[in-house]
Formats: C-alpha cells, structure tokens, sequence
C-alpha cells in the first residue's frame, strides 16, 4: 500500500463540493479544511504509485479544483523497483525542481 498526502486549493466558496467530490473519489480521503483559504489536506490510497498518480489526476479535473499536488509520498510495500522516475510523475508540473534526476 503507497499513502500519498496532497494540497488541493479551491474558492471558499467552493469548499464543501471539492471535499465532497474528493471524499467520493475511491481511495482518496479529506483530513482537513481550511474555510478562509480553500486549502484542503487529503490523503490517498492505492496499491502502486501509478494508481495513486491516477487519483491525483482525477482529483486534478474536480469541479472548482484550481489546482491539487502531492506534497508527501510513503512507500510501504511497494513490489515494483524504480530505477528513475515514473513518466507520470516525470511529467507533473513543479515535481522536476524538488526532485534531483
């Protein structure tokens, strides 16, 4: 199981349908709301990184989701060996300038 932890921001005004749909996306989990700055922290759950790249993208194209990125990833049992980066997170905008190729 791979645990990703992400930042999704949207409009105030927008906060309780981001979290809702976000809840309702299967493997994905709101923790905290922030009411005055849209921020929200969520969680998700799947059996590789690929599929957790998946739901981000899922989560990407939400109504009102201005914008959603992984900021905390744990490995836990993880069979897949990653020489390099896969090509989905490869391509994630702002992912290339936290991590050393």
């Amino acid at each position: 199981m791979n645990i990703s932890g992400i930042v999704v921001q949207t409009l105030p005004v927008h906060l309780n349908k981001v979290t809702e749909s976000i809840n309702n996306v299967e493997g994905a989990e709101v923790h905290y709301r922030d009411e005055a700055s849209g921020r929200i922290v969520a969680t998700l759950e799947g059996g590789d990184i690929r599929a957790e790249v998946d739901l981000l993208k899922i989560i990407k194209t939400l109504p009102h989701v201005a914008y959603a990125e992984m900021v905390y990833h744990h490995f836990e049992e993880d069979e897949m060996v990653y020489q390099t980066i896969p090509p989905e997170l490869d391509a994630m905008q702002g992912l290339k300038e936290i991590v050393p190729p």
